[in-house]
């Protein structure tokens, strides 16, 4: 579709690879307008036909590298305020807050008219920091898990699904065929904790910063399935509660590449009074630690019910 602002525009549902309507690149792609903001050229929607959360703070990680010249990402803090239009391009305003030796300072507000859908301020790093942070130390280590390629594909486990399980858990497993998830079983006595290998195949082709963008879409993709494991919490908000972000934190040690497996491990926190809070940490199949990341949410009874 053509937008009013001229641009081409595509919307893809949870459900749709990717691959078959864009190129993988294409999620992260922003067009410069005459007034200086940035306009995105997909939307990725999530299971409820809404903008999919990870994908708007990756489009603000992408506007304020664009500003920023060569420096990465390293830390992020997100705002999420409003769920956009996903039939209309957003509008990304980037501030340039700092510019020092080592670090660039920038925050992009993302709006559509006049409404604010969210606000991602980024501090980026130059490249001879970004990329030589190989030796970063970490006080933990990789979960000891079953390596992935002994564990079900996402098609064992749907099809393994107990007639009565949760629409939203079947769902969550069939969308965004792009990419390959394969889920770690955790003791039950593990209260809100999820692990789970995730890889994109044809993620081998994205520079440096789409790596990046990918690996922050995904932090913010699988974090109500953990929240679902907290005690009473089905008791409480129904089987199929759902979750909708409000901020987002994530923190990057080096370089990822998504082509690969990274494991996510999380755990839900807590959760009370309608909101739940969840932390992460992202590591590569050889044990380096990728990302630390962190989230608030609303928790909503099921619209599945």
């Amino acid at each position: 579709m053509t937008s009013k602002h001229g641009q081409s525009h595509k919307v893809i549902a949870a459900t749709e690879p990717v691959a078959a309507t864009s190129p993988l690149s294409g999620l992260f792609a922003l067009a410069k307008e005459p007034s200086g903001e940035w306009l995105n050229s997909v939307s990725l929607l999530n299971l409820g036909g809404m903008m999919l959360g990870g994908h708007i703070i990756a489009l603000g990680i992408k506007s304020c590298w664009l500003d920023a010249d060569d420096a990465l990402p390293t830390a992020v803090h997100a705002l999420l305020l409003e769920g956009p239009d996903p039939a209309t391009p957003c509008q990304m305003k980037v501030e340039s807050l700092r510019d020092g030796q080592r670090l660039a300072h920038r925050s992009s507000r993302i709006k559509q008219a006049n409404r604010d859908c969210a606000r991602i301020t980024t501090t980026l790093a130059r490249p001879s920091l970004a990329l030589t942070s190989s030796g970063y130390t970490h006080s933990a280590t990789l979960p000891a898990v079953p390596e992935p390629e002994t564990l079900p594909d996402r098609q064992t486990l749907i099809s393994q699904l107990p007639a009565n399980e949760g629409q939203l858990r079947r769902g969550i497993l069939a969308g965004y065929p792009d990419l390959d998830i394969r889920e770690v079983p955790c003791d039950p006595g593990q209260d809100g904790r999820g692990l789970f290998w995730v890889r994109v195949p044809e993620a081998k082709t994205l520079c440096a910063i789409d790596q990046f963008c990918l690996l922050a879409l995904i932090t913010d993709y699988w974090f109500p399935l953990p929240t679902h494991k907290l005690p009473g919490a089905r008791r409480t908000m129904g089987e199929d509660f759902v979750s909708i972000s409000l901020d987002h934190a994530l923190w990057f040690h080096t370089q990822p590449d998504c082509s690969d497996w990274i494991l996510f491990d999380m755990r839900a926190t807590g959760a009370a009074g309608g909101l739940s809070t969840l932390r992460g940490e992202a590591w590569s199949q050889s044990g380096q630690s990728l990302a630390t990341f962190g989230q608030s949410s609303i928790l909503l009874p099921s619209p599945f019910s």
